[in-house]
């Protein structure tokens, strides 16, 4: 059975009932979490539980769990092509989560918004909200959240690179929003730069790799 024959039944199944709405579809699908309690019940993850039903329905609360979901999909007018986009998606999300361990150690990379061109400036790491920066400065953080988008002036932030966060972060929607240039999910970015290191942004496609920029000595003639 493929996805789009299963899909076809649903829809068959949907235009019997009242409700085919949206929001009813996620609340009938969450009903059907019940099929979570074979783990937590199951005697191999956690031996001091009572067992919890059979293989069989465990099976059919499962089957009930996706079918629901794909209900969901259907009143949200989402066919099987963008179903499986998003799944495939999903997977190279998924597999691309650990990409940070590949790279050298002392790499620091992340996803790259607006990024098309090299930028370098100076780095201002934030440690606390109440100390932001009066400069045009390469804002270093760990995180960034709905507070940080209220309080920081977008005139004084020429580039952001962040710890942690994806592609659709509030970094990188608010750099989307701002114009500015981000680098996200790095990992380690506030560990290996310090405030007032000179460091550059390239890009790489979807990428960005951050460098630090060893400051030149000048001897005077």
């Amino acid at each position: 059975m493929n996805l789009e024959k299963i899909i076809e039944r649903v829809k068959n199944c949907m235009e019997k009932e009242d409700r085919k709405d949206a929001p009813f579809r996620v609340a009938i699908a969450l009903s059907q979490l019940d099929f979570l309690k074979h783990l937590t019940h199951d005697p191999k993850e956690n031996p001091s539980a009572r067992p919890y039903r059979s293989r069989e329905e465990e099976k059919l609360a499962l089957g009930q769990f996706f079918v629901q979901f794909l209900g969901y999909c259907i009143a949200r007018k989402l066919t099987e092509k963008d179903i499986i986009e998003g799944i495939e998606k999903a997977l190279k999300n998924w597999e691309d989560a650990d990409w940070r361990k590949k790279e050298k150690k002392n790499e620091i990379r992340g996803y790259a918004i607006n990024l098309n061109k090299k930028i370098d400036g100076k780095a201002y790491v934030i440690e606390s909200y109440t100390n932001l920066p009066d400069d045009y400065v390469i804002l270093v953080t760990s995180h960034f959240d709905s507070e940080l988008a209220l309080l920081l002036d977008p005139r004084k932030v020429k580039a952001i690179v962040t710890d942690h966060g994806g592609r659709c972060c509030h970094a990188a929607n608010y750099a989307r929003e701002k114009g500015i240039s981000c680098i996200v999910g790095t990992g380690s970015a506030t560990e290996k730069i310090k405030t007032d290191d000179h460091v550059i942004l390239i890009p790489e496609g979807m990428y960005g790799l951050v460098k630090k920029i060893a400051k030149v000595s000048r001897k005077l003639h």
